[in-house]
């Protein structure tokens, strides 16, 4: 059977993990805040997130690595776990193709 658009986008990975967005905002920096804590909750150290169109992609770039929002995030992931998360220390791997970058943190 043919799926929709909808259904096949409501089965997408990014959409099940609350990790596409269509912005970038403050809802945004908490959304990841949390998906970071638990991630390392979960003893993963990298988390990808996706974008929907490419101008939201080097919006959030922009800001997380360029701005160093990131960092800031990290803090506040921090409060969200007994992980020790460090927010001194981030790397993060560019799939602009695919409008997803993924984060990788560092647990002490």
């Amino acid at each position: 059977a043919w799926a929709s658009p909808c259904t096949a986008e409501a089965e997408n990975y990014f959409v099940k993990k609350d990790l596409l967005f269509s912005d970038y905002n403050e809802n945004v920096e908490k959304t990841l805040a949390k998906s970071i804590a638990a991630a390392a909750n979960e003893g993963r150290s990298a988390l990808e997130i996706k974008f929907a169109s490419e101008a939201t992609y080097a919006k959030a770039f922009a800001a997380l690595f360029k701005d160093g929002k990131i960092y800031g995030i990290l803090s506040q992931a921090r409060k969200m776990t007994t992980v020790n998360i460090s927010d001194a220390a981030i790397s993060y791997i560019e799939k602009e193709n695919f409008k997803i970058i993924e984060i990788v943190i560092v647990l002490k």
